[in-house]
């Protein structure tokens, strides 16, 4: 009886021993799980950091491109601004210009219907004075007769 309680012992040792080194196995293998995981869920993190910095990064450059555009947009609209201010000073003068040179016309129509109306009369105290010398060189050429006949 007493060897069959030392072998059932020993047995029992024996499967205390052999669930030890199983249950020291498993330990080994969920740590090397656990360390895996680890790794795993560290090497996850990294790439989602680096995916956060990239998209940051992206953010970044999009922003500054977009200041950019806005700020080449408020210089072609400063441009624009100036160049319709130079356009409309360059209308006022243009229009003064016009202004002046319709007030000219009309002075020198003036003129020119004065000088016409001058141009009329001087015609007509020219075929007067035509008529006037034709009656005077018919005068002067009956005095001429009359001489003669005198002579």
């Amino acid at each position: 009886v007493r060897g069959s309680l030392e072998d059932k012992i020993h047995r029992l040792e024996a499967d205390l021993a052999a669930a030890q080194h199983a249950l020291a196995q498993k330990d080994i293998e969920r740590s090397r799980d656990d360390e895996r995981e680890g790794r795993l869920a560290h090497e996850e993190v990294q790439a989602l950091r680096r995916q956060l910095t990239q998209r940051e990064e992206d953010k970044r450059q999009c922003d500054q491109a977009w200041l950019a555009k806005y700020e080449s947009m408020v210089r072609s609209q400063t441009d624009l601004d100036s160049r319709n201010r130079q356009i409309a000073q360059e209308l006022q003068e243009a229009r003064s210009r016009l202004e002046a040179a319709v007030d000219a016309q009309q002075s020198i129509e003036v003129t020119l219907h004065g000088t016409e109306t001058d141009l009329q009369a001087a015609r007509r105290e020219c075929e007067s004075l035509r008529a006037l010398n034709g009656r005077q060189d018919e005068v002067i050429g009956a005095l001429e007769r009359r001489l003669r006949g005198y002579e």
